[in-house]
């Protein structure tokens, strides 16, 4: 069972708060309640909560720093006092010293470059950044765990079973929303498809139940089956496969799928808000042709629609 993520106030220890997953913003409004600073990354703020449970209060900062500007560069000046910024020139002057063309700034440099800032750290010098570059430096190290939503989202979309969703963002942002309020890792597994299932099928906004028949009297021969459907749905639970599987979209419909020459798409009766509806299969297999065709059309409004009157 899933652990949901507990506010903030009865967290009593860092490695608990950091078992869960936290965005900027919600980090940001922790910090500023608690009176500390609030601006910079997620990973500045995260360690600024850190210290936090440490008993190290770490104030908004009010001090503005007086920037000097060295006319001569050389690789023991410090980076406080020459203007250091990631602009053009700084890119080209790395460039000369790395033999790199186009260079590009990392993220740890970034990180690292907002460590010396926060810290005022006038001994860090350029040659102390190109260590950080060439990756000789344990000063400090971009957190890549502000990418997890990213890199969930991208093996949701590699798993060959998001093929059956149309909407896959929205699919991989419910599964996401479970995980990311659980102590569990913040990582995608297929199992969370089965897990969920409940919450993915409501989010679609319609549930329906269907049933086969070559019979051309399935009417009178499928209503005391139908009657069942419709009772089942309306329990908002069902079992597939030994699972069960929350049904609780608004819009309800039992389905009777025909085959043949007298085979129709049409509303047969509307039984407790339960819509009753033949479906002829060949206009079903139209329908999913087009979704064939075009893997990005939602064609969950249209399936809804079925053999309603226009």
């Amino acid at each position: 069972m899933i652990e949901s993520r507990p506010e903030f106030d009865k967290i009593a220890s860092f490695d608990e708060f950091n078992k869960y997953y936290w965005y900027r913003d919600e980090l940001s409004q922790i910090c500023k309640s608690l009176g500390l600073e609030y601006r910079g990354t997620k990973q500045e703020l995260n360690d600024i909560i850190e210290q936090y449970f440490k008993g190290n209060l770490i104030k908004k900062s009010s001090i503005k720093r007086k920037k000097k500007r060295v006319e001569v560069l050389t690789l023991n000046t410090p980076l406080l006092e020459c203007g250091f910024s990631f602009n053009a020139h700084f890119r080209e002057y790395f460039s000369t010293l790395t033999d790199v063309s186009p260079f590009k700034f990392t993220a740890d440099m970034a990180t690292a470059w907002r460590k010396v800032k926060r810290e005022n750290d006038l001994s860090f010098t350029i040659q102390d950044m190109l260590k950080v570059y060439y990756g000789n430096s344990d000063y400090a190290k971009y957190d890549h765990s502000v990418c997890q939503w990213n890199q969930f989202l991208k093996d949701f979309c590699a798993d060959e079973n998001s093929r059956n969703y149309s909407n896959k963002l929205k699919v991989a942002s419910i599964l996401w929303k479970e995980v990311r309020n659980s102590s569990n890792e913040k990582i995608y597994s297929k199992n969370l498809l089965t897990e969920y299932a409940d919450k993915i099928i409501k989010a679609v906004g319609l549930d329906i139940l269907y049933d086969c028949t070559l019979r051309e009297d399935f009417e009178n021969y499928k209503e005391m089956q139908i009657d069942n459907y419709v009772r089942q749905i309306n329990q908002n639970t069902i079992k597939v496969e030994k699972v069960s599987v929350s049904l609780g979209s608004p819009k309800k419909q039992v389905w009777i799928i025909t085959k043949g020459e007298k085979s129709e798409t049409r509303s047969l009766e509307e039984k407790e808000k339960v819509k009753i509806k033949e479906i002829n299969i060949e206009d079903l297999i139209e329908l999913l042709s087009l979704k064939i065709t075009n893997s990005k059309m939602d064609i969950s409004d249209k399936l809804g629609r079925l053999g309603d009157m226009e």
